[in-house]
């Protein structure tokens, strides 16, 4: 039974079965720590993101040197329109080897064009995009949705995936794309869509991902400046509904390559306004990235120390308890879980 109905005349409704789905993600996320997995605790923690332009076999193979622990294989924006067709071709190409190349050190992202973007040929390239996915062996861990506006974008975008990837194929990260000052004014009701219209075996919501570039030119301000006093609206409103609807915040690019001064300088802002990892555009930025979006070794063995402790409270039927002077409740017990997983990424 599809998820959605209409797709026709892109008029999509949400049926009872995604009303449900929803009513159980809330309800998983706002109990104790007992009660379960969340749908974004089935996608691991990123520190870097780094974008790989999908218009060159050689960028492609590279990736996988780079220690990202995502690569953002772009199919918007890297690819020139005359290119679309020819990238997709070799995304099909090589993604099963690059899966086996990034191993589990590195998760395959895929971004979409967005779904009004029309072709050079008059076809619809995000349509290309959701049928390049379908005939794939193996999905990738998570796609990007881009020039996500509205809850409606979001509505349209899952129920064209829903109508075309096979339903033994899954689950599939939606990392969505906040580019637009209407995402940003309309994020609270884009997030509770995106949780409306996901089942833990078939789309699991990821993260928002800020790109400032496509932001700063629908302000009308400078797009390169290093200056983030102007962004800093955008910024909170995005890393206080990730935080509030349980998904990943993922910072923008630092667009001056050879400044690796200034990268260090803006991870170290993006992660103290609670961005919880870096988009980087260059390999020479990936280890930075890394190294300031990882725990320290401090808060590691506070956070393996508060987990050791929570599973004996918990074979006492304990479901809140003080662990070295903190009163340990669900949203504590979660920042302990998250800091194992990047864990597990450092120490890798």
């Amino acid at each position: 039974m599809a998820l959605f109905r209409g797709i026709a005349s892109h008029r999509v409704e949400l049926l009872p079965l995604v009303a449900r789905g929803y009513a159980r993600t809330m309800a998983v996320t706002s109990t104790s720590p007992q009660s379960g997995q969340r749908y974004s605790d089935l996608m691991p923690s990123y520190r870097s993101a780094l974008f790989v332009p999908v218009d060159s076999e050689k960028k492609l193979r590279k990736s996988a040197q780079c220690g990202a622990d995502a690569c953002l294989l772009d199919l918007e924006d890297g690819v020139a329109p005359n290119r679309k067709k020819d990238a997709r071709q070799l995304l099909t190409k090589l993604l099963p080897t690059l899966h086996a190349e990034y191993g589990t050190a590195t998760d395959s992202v895929v971004r979409l064009n967005s779904h009004g973007a029309v072709g050079e040929d008059g076809g619809a390239e995000f349509d290309s995009d959701v049928d390049l996915l379908a005939s794939l062996p193996e999905l990738p861990k998570a796609i990007g949705l881009s020039k996500i506006d509205s809850p409606r974008d979001v509505e349209i975008c899952l129920s064209r995936l829903d109508q075309a990837i096979p339903r033994n194929k899954g689950p599939l990260g939606i990392l969505l794309m906040v580019e637009s000052p209407e995402c940003i004014l309309n994020l609270r009701d884009i997030c509770r869509t995106l949780l409306e219209c996901a089942q833990e075996d078939r789309f699991v919501p990821t993260g928002l991902m800020f790109g400032h570039m496509d932001y700063c030119t629908n302000l009308g301000i400078d797009v390169t400046t290093t200056d983030r006093s102007k962004l800093m609206y955008a910024e909170q409103a995005l890393v206080t509904a990730a935080k509030a609807f349980r998904l990943q915040a993922v910072d923008c690019v630092f667009t001056v390559v050879n400044d690796l001064e200034g990268m260090r300088a803006d991870c170290v802002h993006g992660c103290q306004t609670g961005f919880t990892s870096k988009c980087v555009i260059h390999p020479s930025q990936v280890g930075i990235a890394n190294e300031v979006f990882a725990p320290s070794d401090e808060r590691i063995a506070w956070a393996r120390g508060l987990l050791d402790a929570s599973e004996h409270h918990r074979q006492q039927g304990e479901g809140v308890f003080v662990y070295e002077g903190q009163l340990v409740d669900a949203p504590v017990f979660r920042r302990a879980q998250s800091t194992m997983a990047l864990a597990k990424r450092k120490l890798a």
